[in-house]
């Protein structure tokens, strides 16, 4: 089957991509997550293809992420830019055996991934480039209305959240399913009494350490797929997702907080609110991990790395999770 789809996009990229088609030389898989991600490699240049997850987004809303990266480099956020057909469309089919999947092919960056022993560093870049891409999105939110979904409590931790639920009855013990419920509910009531006028927008909602790449001493921006409308503020504590439960993680955060403000305001009540955002992520990542248990990355984390949320939501809960401005 890896094979016969190898070839369809073989086929799909010579024919939709005649530019880097008639110099590609392989093709080889990288990773799969929310979608399965390749390789192109065409001599001096190469390129990343990515084949959407059916039903995940429709053709128009990855059109909308994709217009959105351009944006924002040609505000002088790095990303990778992405790459058009000989039709000038950003958004190609290819016609599988299973239905059609929508592909998307960018730049290839080069660099690295961020090491853990860097993360300090990388945080404290990383607010600036967060709190310049939340004042461009401030500017541009409005033309991505009904273009991108929007992620409000429900559609995150709620009845109609994107990844299903964190309970699973084989996996949660009673008093662990009471604090997961306890926090939820704390999380509601801080979101009612949340407010403001720019506090929600266009937001990135993973840039975290696997999703940046660090070239010539700048940070590049990559993987837009779960751009959505949502709180800024969850926008940062998403940068910790997979990472709450290490101890360094408030440095890291703290360093990002400190150089966010130079480009952008906080109050008291962003502040206060940030370690809610930072459990309510983590319990959608909890759900995260069951909806996609058999995927490369989650069985990298373990079954471990499920155990240790409890530990996170339980310092959050008791005031432990310390951030400062």
């Amino acid at each position: 089957m890896m094979e016969n789809l190898m070839s369809l996009i073989t086929r799909h990229v010579r024919c939709e991509y005649p530019e880097i088609g008639r110099n590609l030389l392989d093709i080889s898989f990288i990773t799969s997550s929310e979608n399965h991600t390749y390789r192109l490699n065409c001599g001096e240049n190469k390129y990343s293809l990515r084949l959407q997850r059916p039903g995940y987004h429709s053709r128009e809303e990855i059109q909308a992420e994709l217009r959105f990266v351009e944006i924002l480099n040609d505000r002088n956020i790095k990303t990778a830019r992405p790459v058009s057909t000989s039709s000038g469309e950003n958004v190609s089919i290819v016609s599988a055996p299973g239905g059609d999947i929508l592909v998307s092919i960018f730049e290839w960056i080069d660099g690295e991934h961020p090491t853990p022993e860097k993360n300090l560093e990388v945080y404290g870049q990383l607010g600036l480039v967060m709190g310049t891409m939340h004042n461009i999105s401030e500017s541009i939110t409005p033309f991505f209305y009904d273009k991108r979904p929007s992620w409000n409590f429900d559609r995150i931790i709620g009845d109609n959240s994107v990844w299903g639920s964190w309970y699973q009855s084989n996996y949660v013990s009673r008093p662990q399913e009471n604090l997961v419920k306890r926090s939820i509910c704390e999380i509601q009531k801080r979101l009612h009494e949340y407010h403001g006028e720019k506090i929600y927008g266009l937001i990135h909602a993973d840039m975290r350490p696997t999703n940046i790449i660090v070239r010539n001493n700048e940070l590049v921006i990559i993987d837009f797929d779960d751009c959505c409308h949502s709180w800024y503020m969850f926008d940062i504590a998403a940068s910790a997702s997979f990472l709450e439960h290490d101890y360094k993680v408030t440095d890291w955060l703290n360093e990002l907080l400190h150089n966010y403000l130079t480009v952008r305001k906080l109050n008291q009540d962003d502040l206060d609110i940030l370690p809610y955002f930072i459990a309510m992520r983590r319990i959608q990542l909890m759900a995260w991990y069951f909806s996609h248990i058999n995927s490369d990355f989650a069985k990298t984390l373990g079954h471990e790395w499920f155990e240790c949320s409890y530990n996170v939501i339980e310092r959050i809960l008791q005031g432990e999770f310390n951030l400062s401005l």
